[in-house]
């Protein structure tokens, strides 16, 4: 989005921003941009402008100058430079966004092929564990390597309308040497937030607090699949649906894989704390790794415990089905006893014999007939109330 305070947002990897510039100026600079769409460009510029859209080369070109006689020249900014990678300085114990090639902190978001090499070849970081960071399946460890420690965290994927009530995992890659640490990550993820981030100390101290980030939002999913859980109930007590049930199913599945991600974590939050030496933590630093595994113990006792909850109501909510079930087929079973006696009872009237009562010139044969078939009837409904079927 774009604002009025000479200010603007880039919404994703194929907008581009122009800005001061005219609408047909736009396209045919465009064109000549998107020569080479490996290179996509993103433009920033301040200027109040509004918002159009026109589909050039497959990409798209968003606004337009109010008004404006002087068009601005256009400044290009690298695309990988600012979506794929993010480099940030430590100052006055904050996290400060710097583009420069001397920072401390390195976030490289799903790194495409180029970058991979660059950190192998150049950084010296392992292949395998590098894929590891962005796996979702790899289980979460800590490895010293070249001059380097590499640390697989787990954390919760960002949440999707499209999986159903299914919660997913994630990793995070943090590989931590004596003078910057460079994070990876398999998607956009917002590792950076919290009243834990305003108070950094060094490189070390930013590692933990992002291990203890990924604990808290853990955390907070765990609310998230106790409030669904509680409106699921609800609703399955309303109305029992299958969907409702599949939901159901889903989040008790979510459960199990946040239990093994998070037990991951505290396998390699151990890890770390023998390491302590080794890697070169304060004091300081060490009580907080202290309650990092508080923490993460409290975590794994909460969706212990939502994982119980939600599988005994599963098993109660299956029992109840299931009596409902045989409640309705007892029921039509006696249904069908009730219509059968008295039509066996009319089928055997019915034969071309004789029979030991008057059948032509009267009634009476016909009354008899239709209270034997009434008085079995009676004798089922009366058995079923006494005996309770």
């Amino acid at each position: 989005m774009c604002n009025r305070k000479n200010s603007c947002t880039i919404l994703s990897h194929r907008e581009i921003f122009y800005v001061g510039a005219h609408p047909e100026r736009a396209r045919r600079a465009s064109r000549r941009v998107f020569r080479d769409p490996s290179t996509s460009p993103l433009v920033s510029l301040g200027a109040p402008l509004t918002s159009c859209r026109a589909p050039i080369s497959g990409h798209s070109v968003r606004g337009r100058m109010r008004g404006r006689k002087n068009p601005r020249p256009l400044t290009i900014l690298p695309y990988k430079e600012r979506l794929m990678l993010r480099k940030y300085h430590i100052i006055e114990g904050k996290l400060v966004e710097n583009g420069d090639e001397n920072v401390s902190v390195f976030v490289y978001i799903n790194p495409d092929q180029t970058e991979k090499n660059h950190l192998i070849n150049r950084v010296q970081l392992d292949e395998h564990t590098l894929n590891s960071a962005m796996d979702p399946e790899e289980l979460g460890r800590l490895e010293s390597e070249n001059g380097h420690t590499a640390i697989i965290i787990k954390r919760p994927k960002r949440y999707s309308s499209a999986d159903n009530f299914l919660f997913k995992i994630s990793s995070v890659g943090l590989f931590l040497f004596p003078d910057k640490i460079i994070i990876v990550m398999p998607e956009e993820a917002v590792l950076f937030d919290g009243r834990y981030f305003t108070r950094l100390l060094s490189i070390r101290d930013l590692l933990l607090k992002i291990i203890f980030r990924c604990i808290q939002h853990f955390e907070e999913h765990l609310n998230v699949v106790s409030k669904i859980s509680d409106e699921l109930e609800q609703e399955i007590n309303t109305a029992l649906t299958n969907k409702d049930l599949l939901s159901m199913f889903n989040l008790e599945k979510s459960l199990v894989f946040y239990l093994k991600a998070i037990n991951s974590n505290g396998r390699v939050i151990e890890r770390l704390k023998a390491a302590t030496a080794k890697i070169g933590f304060s004091n300081e630093e060490n009580e907080f790794l202290e309650d990092v595994i508080i923490e993460n113990s409290q975590c794994y006792e909460e969706a212990n415990t939502y994982s119980q909850v939600l599988s005994s109501m599963m098993d109660a909510w299956v029992s109840l089905v299931n009596n409902n079930l045989n409640i309705r087929i007892k029921t039509l079973t006696i249904l069908a006893i009730c219509i059968m006696l008295p039509t066996l009872i009319v089928s055997l009237f019915s034969m071309n014999v004789p029979l030991p009562i008057k059948q032509e010139g009267t009634l009476i044969s016909f009354w008899i007939i239709l209270g034997l078939a009434i008085s079995s009837v009676a004798f089922i409904l009366f058995l079923r109330r006494t005996r309770k079927w």
